[in-house]
């Protein structure tokens, strides 16, 4: 079923030049404010909302303009960089970087995406395996289906408010309560909505969410010990490919689908409201979904930027 209007309308953002047009792959924000966007053709900054942007890329130190992923060290300031060709970091707020490549321990340069928990500690995705830094970068351990990992594609991570890590993998939802010594992998069989998890996030309540590939939005208020599905057939869901989720500070739960546009929940997913490309989306396939602390929503697509004032 459909709520009624949450009167969210948007507008794409085209400044006169800079701006990110292509694909956008996830955003970040610094404790002043800045957004970062992690984009097919470099890493955008903006300090006013999207009015204007300055743009990074290979020659500002970059491993490569295309970036995969971008996070923001809560306790120093560090800007990571997750690119197809390594990790890259930056000590002075996104003006130069300095790259990660094999050769300093990443078991491959080409990299999903980057998560950092509350302990600066720094978690990347890739295709073969999941990453860990509890050294600022300084040296790297990978973990595979050996440590339990449901499989080497890992798609995203996060980490909750007790340390316990949660990776989204090709082959299920895989949970570590060690540090990321070992995991427990999850599955259909143990109710998510599928085996595929393409994106997991967490709430101030301590809740759950997984995107998967056909399976629609799992929920877990137990830390992963059982899961609610919410698809297209039981809840009015666009789509059961659901690309990213995002829960804002209110428990607004923001889906983003792949070629469906975006549906939005404020009653803990029980009814949706739905925006398309008619209501202001400038594409269909959703990547990342972001609110800023100001209140401004984000929604990275794969023709670039549309931004939503709070409502």
């Amino acid at each position: 079923s459909i709520t009624s209007d949450l009167g969210v309308s948007f507008s794409v953002l085209k400044p006169s030049s800079n701006y990110p047009a292509a694909n956008i792959y996830e955003f970040a924000e610094d404790s002043v404010k800045n957004i970062f966007i992690a984009a097919r053709d470099g890493l955008y900054i903006t300090s006013n909302g999207g009015k204007s942007f300055t743009r990074r890329t290979g020659a500002d130190g970059l491993g490569s303009s295309q970036v995969k992923g971008v996070a923001i060290d809560p306790n120093n300031g560090r800007v990571y960089a997750a690119t197809i060709y390594g990790l890259s970091y930056s000590t002075d707020g996104g003006v130069s970087f300095t790259n990660l490549t094999t050769s300093d321990g990443l078991p491959t340069n080409s990299l999903v995406g980057v998560f950092i928990d509350s302990s600066s500690n720094i978690y990347i995705s890739t295709s073969s395996g999941l990453v860990i830094s509890k050294d600022n970068a300084a040296s790297f351990v990978t973990r595979t289906t050996v440590e339990g990992l449901g499989s080497l594609d890992v798609k995203d991570v996060y980490v909750d408010s007790s340390g316990n890590i949660y990776v989204a993998t090709g082959g299920g939802l895989s949970i570590s309560t060690d540090g990321g010594s070992s995991f427990i992998n999850k599955t259909a069989s143990d109710g998510l909505g599928a085996n595929t998890i393409l994106s997991v996030t967490g709430d101030s309540l301590g809740n759950l969410y997984m995107g998967t590939y056909l399976g629609g939005i799992s929920i877990s208020s137990d830390g992963g010990s059982s899961f609610t599905n919410y698809t297209l057939a039981s809840h009015g869901l666009l789509s059961d490919y659901i690309y990213d989720v995002f829960v804002d500070s209110s428990g607004i739960i923001y889906s983003g689908y792949y070629d469906a546009g975006m549906s939005i929940s404020n009653d803990s997913g029980a009814t949706w409201t739905h925006k398309y490309n008619t209501d202001g989306i400038n594409n269909p396939y959703i990547n990342d979904i972001f609110k800023d602390s100001s209140g401004t929503l984000y929604i990275g697509t794969n023709e670039g930027l549309a931004v939503s004032n709070p409502y």
